[in-house]
C-alpha cells in the first residue's frame, strides 16, 4: 500500500502543486488561510459523496479511484480536521473500508513541495502504524521526529 502511495505522489506532485500554488498566490496576497486535506483509502471513493459534504468553495481532486485531495480556503488546520472529521464516516460506503486522512495547513514556512511531502509523509505513518478511519495531521509525525 506504502509503495503505491509513493508512486501517487510522484505521478501526481506536478497537478497538486498547480492547485495548491494558486490558493498560495491568494494566501499571500490576503493572508487567507487553507487547509489540505488528503484521503487515501483501501477502496474507490465515492465522487458524488465527497461533492455533497464540502463547501463550494472547498475544491476537490480526485487523483486516482482511491486517492483524493480537497483545499479547504478560509480554513486553519484545527478546522481542516473538524471538516474531515465530518467527512470520513461519509466517505465510508462498506463497514470495512480503510480509510487513511492527512491534514496539513499552508503557511509561510510550509509550502508547495514542503506541504505535499508532509501529507503524503502522514499517510504513510497512518498506514504504517494502523491508524485506519482516523484524521491524522503534522502533531503525529512531531512526536516521532
Amino acid at each position: 500500500m506504502i509503495e503505491k502511495l509513493k508512486v501517487y505522489q510522484e505521478k501526481h506532485l506536478e497537478k497538486i502543486l498547480t492547485e495548491m500554488d494558486e490558493c498560495h498566490e491568494r494566501f499571500k496576497r490576503y493572508n487567507n488561510t487553507f487547509t489540505v486535506v488528503l484521503f487515501y483509502g483501501d477502496e474507490s471513493l465515492k465522487y458524488d459523496l465527497v461533492m455533497t459534504a464540502i463547501r463550494t468553495t472547498d475544491r476537490y481532486f480526485r487523483l486516482e479511484e482511491n486517492l483524493f485531495l480537497i483545499i479547504l480556503e478560509e480554513t486553519d488546520s484545527e478546522g481542516g480536521i473538524l471538516a474531515a472529521e465530518k467527512l470520513l464516516p461519509k466517505l465510508q460506503h462498506e463497514p470495512k473500508q480503510l480509510l487513511y486522512a492527512a491534514v496539513a495547513e499552508c503557511t509561510k514556512e510550509k509550502t508547495g513541495i514542503l506541504l505535499i511531502h508532509q501529507l503524503f509523509n502522514i499517510l504513510e505513518f497512518a498506514i504504517d502504524h494502523k491508524h485506519a478511519n482516523e484524521i491524522m495531521d503534522s502533531s503525529y509525525l512531531d512526536s516521532i521526529y
